[in-house]
């Protein structure tokens, strides 16, 4: 049975592809009409309800070290470790915190804990949970990277993202928010979220689990698929896409401040609590 309830709506997706264009532009391909397909209920076994049938685990990292077999570790502007957590989720004896001290300076990540599949895949899932620290100080540019797909689109990367955006800025100041789980994909940050699905905000200091698919596109054709979910609930989809890559080759959990410039004004971490990863399909 699939993970997710789907329905079919045929026609012209006016309010998603709206959403998109304001987003990313509509410069990579993505067609004005499309096939949407509405997850409208998450039915897969607990924790990872939303993962699609048919994919295969590759690892579910408890991050009990920081480099569990699979994975590879690197400090690079500061550190990551294992601490204890007494409200994570799943494992709250051992999670893994990046930390970004005062004075910490945008453009880079604390660390990179990578993971490499074993094949190059066509179709990714990734479960996550994950904490801003209470207080989280934004990059001024409203983009806090999470974690992020490498694919064979020109552009790399696919990223999952907490980002604030300036039409929902109540102060003149992303830094404080309000904050939302978004996917940067087919090279496009644009001004608006892309949250078509549910646009409520996520509170920093406390656990949320993402839920993240990435359908890769046939070479040529328009079948390529970016859905996530926060907290079971279904924040962006886009189907259609002819711009997502056709082959998914590593993921990492490399959580950028920023956006380039700013500089930390206080102690800050980003903490995830189990990262789980299933994948499916050869690439073309």
């Amino acid at each position: 049975m699939n993970a997710f309830v789907i329905k079919r709506v045929l026609g012209t997706a006016a309010a998603g592809m709206a959403a998109f264009a304001m987003m990313f532009g509509c410069s990579e391909g993505v067609a004005a009409s499309a096939e949407v397909e509405s997850a409208l209920e998450c039915t897969g076994a607990p924790p990872w309800r939303c993962q699609p049938a048919g994919l295969t685990a590759l690892t579910d990292n408890g991050w009990t070290e920081l480099a569990p077999s699979g994975w590879q570790h690197a400090n690079r502007d500061a550190i990551a470790r294992i601490v204890q957590d007494a409200s994570a989720p799943f494992s709250p004896d051992a999670v893994l915190e990046q930390v970004y001290p005062s004075g910490y300076t945008g453009g880079g990540e604390p660390a990179i804990q990578e993971y490499d599949f074993a094949a190059p895949a066509r179709e990714v899932f990734v479960g996550a949970w994950f904490k801003f620290s209470p207080g989280w100080q934004g990059h001024v540019s409203g983009i806090n990277k999470i974690v992020n797909v490498m694919t064979d689109a020109s552009y790399g990367r696919t990223w999952a993202v907490l980002r604030a955006v300036g039409e929902r800025d109540t102060n003149n100041n992303l830094t404080d928010g309000p904050f939302f789980v978004d996917v940067a994909f087919c090279a496009r940050y644009g001004a608006h979220p892309g949250t078509n699905r549910n646009a409520t905000p996520v509170e920093v200091g406390r656990w949320h689990k993402l839920e993240w698919q990435i359908k890769g596109n046939t070479p040529g054709r328009s079948d390529g698929a970016v859905r996530w979910w926060v907290d079971g609930v279904l924040r962006g989809e886009y189907t259609g896409l002819d711009c997502v890559g056709s082959a998914m080759t590593w993921l990492e959990v490399a959580p950028t401040f920023g956006g380039l410039g700013d500089t930390k004004l206080r102690d800050d971490y980003v903490r995830f609590d189990h990262v789980y990863i299933a994948t499916a399909g050869a690439a073309r």
